[in-house]
């Protein structure tokens, strides 16, 4: 007689991680969990790969990341965190359009607008937020300054002043 044996999820899990990295059911630290363990921050928006956006961003909306109040340290973490995935989508040669991959993109960049508009930056900043992401990758791709640059400009200035009105896109 043999009897069928279930695994719990965590066991199932377990078996297709590298037995080197995770003796046990807990969760196993990824490489960017690592990364900010090793850094000794609490999360990966704190980062050297992370935090110069961030802290740029806030240096443009005349504030102080860690006395900012939760909400605006929020609204920094999406323009950090937006801000790079569309340099690098960008840099693949994902433009902003109104279908697929280039809608992601596209809503990235205005939710990073948005955040921004929200802080209080009135002036056009995304490509200058940008051009913080591009210097932390310029050593993986040379290219990828020339078309974030356009990309990004094109955006902020398609942006309305009020975050509230509807865009006008003239670009994007």
């Amino acid at each position: 007689m043999t009897s069928k044996m279930t695994l719990p999820c965590d066991a199932a899990v377990l078996v297709q991680r590298p037995v080197s990295l995770c003796h046990h059911p807990e969760p196993c630290l990824t490489p960017s969990s690592l990364h900010f363990y090793l850094q000794g921050v609490p999360n990966n928006y704190e980062t050297d790969l992370i935090y110069p956006i961030v802290s740029k961003a806030a240096e443009l909306a005349g504030l102080d990341y860690h006395t900012a109040n939760p909400a605006a340290q929020t609204a920094l973490k999406v323009i950090g965190d937006h801000t790079r995935a569309v340099v690098y989508l960008i840099s693949d040669g994902v433009l902003p359009s109104n279908v697929g991959r280039g809608y992601v993109v596209r809503r990235l960049l205005r939710r990073v607008v948005m955040k921004g508009r929200l802080l209080g930056i009135r002036d056009q900043f995304t490509s200058q937020v940008a051009e913080v992401a591009i210097n932390l990758s310029a050593a993986c791709d040379s290219q990828v300054r020339i078309w974030v640059h356009s990309e990004t400009v094109c955006k902020d200035t398609g942006m309305p002043q009020n975050p509230d009105a509807p865009a006008q896109h003239t670009c994007c």
